[in-house]
C-alpha cells in the first residue's frame, strides 16, 4: 500500500478553495473591503453620537429635538445594515460560507458590530497583500489592481 491512508478523499469537482491569484477575485475583495473599512469609520462617530444623545440627555437639548433622535436612529440603522451586509460579503468572498456565517451572526451584536468588521478587513487584507498589493487605510484602491490586470502583471 503506497498511498496515505490518512489522505482526505479527492473531490471530483473543481478545487472547493478559491484561488488566491484571481485578479477578478481580487478585486472584488479589494472593492468589499473599501466598504467595510468605510462603514467601520462611520460607526465610531455614530456610537459617540448615540452616547451624548441617550446618556447625557439633559446637558444636551439636542435630545428634545424628536427630528434629530429620529434622524441620528435612521443613521444608526443604516450604517449597521450597511456594515452587516458588506461584512458578510467580504467573509464569503474571502474564505466562503464557513466565515461568512459566524462573522455575520458576531456582526448583528449591538455595540460589538464593528469588530467582526475588522476581523473581515484583516483577513481581506492579508490576501491582498499575499497578492503583493500595498493596503492602505481603506484598503486596496480596487483601480490598483484593474491598472495591474491590464497591464499584464506577473504578481498572480
Amino acid at each position: 500500500m503506497s498511498g496515505n491512508p490518512y489522505q482526505p478523499p479527492a473531490h471530483p469537482g473543481e478545487d472547493p478553495l478559491p484561488d488566491s491569484t484571481d485578479p477578478e477575485r481580487l478585486e472584488g475583495i479589494a472593492r468589499l473591503q473599501r466598504w467595510v473599512n468605510f462603514w467601520v469609520m462611520v460607526q465610531i462617530p455614530v456610537f459617540l453620537l448615540v452616547v451624548l444623545i441617550f446618556v447625557e440627555p439633559i446637558k444636551l437639548s439636542l435630545s428634545n429635538s424628536h427630528w434629530f433622535v429620529s434622524g441620528v436612529n435612521w443613521i444608526v440603522l443604516i450604517s449597521y445594515f450597511a456594515l452587516w451586509v458588506e461584512n458578510v460579503r467580504l467573509a464569503h468572498r474571502c474564505h466562503g460560507l464557513v466565515a461568512a456565517i459566524p462573522i455575520g451572526i458576531f456582526s448583528m451584536l449591538p455595540l460589538v458590530g464593528f469588530v467582526p468588521g475588522l476581523v473581515a478587513s484583516f483577513l481581506a487584507s492579508r490576501i491582498l497583500k499575499g497578492a503583493g498589493f500595498k493596503v492602505g487605510l481603506l484598503g486596496v484602491n480596487p483601480r490598483e489592481i484593474q491598472r495591474a490586470i491590464d497591464e499584464g502583471s506577473t504578481r498572480f
